[in-house]
């Protein structure tokens, strides 16, 4: 159903901070998921697109919150994108980014 293609986890490293906030253990669901915790943290991790995709689902149903993927990515802010992160924050038009 999902994707085995790989995906940086850059925006989900917010994800810790939002299941912290709602008492969710961020680590014991990365596991559930199939993912290690500690990965997860680095910013240059990539995993495959269904990894992230369990995570995040299993993060909506104990949280409540549909948006949660969005909310991480949010709050991971716009270097958790790598060098098309750094590439948009320094282009001529970079009003609609910060």
């Amino acid at each position: 159903m999902f994707s085995d293609k790989l995906i940086r986890v850059g925006g989900a490293t917010a994800l810790m901070a939002l299941l912290d906030e709602r008492g969710v253990d961020f680590a014991a669901l990365a596991i559930e998921a199939g993912l290690s915790a500690a990965r997860l943290c680095e910013l240059r991790q990539c995993r495959t697109c269904a990894a992230l995709c369990r995570l995040l689902h299993l993060a909506e149903e104990r949280t409540g919150l549909s948006d949660i993927g969005l909310r991480a990515c949010v709050g991971s802010g716009i270097g958790a994108l790598g060098r098309i992160g750094y590439l948009a924050a320094n282009s001529a038009n970079r009003s609609n980014v910060d």
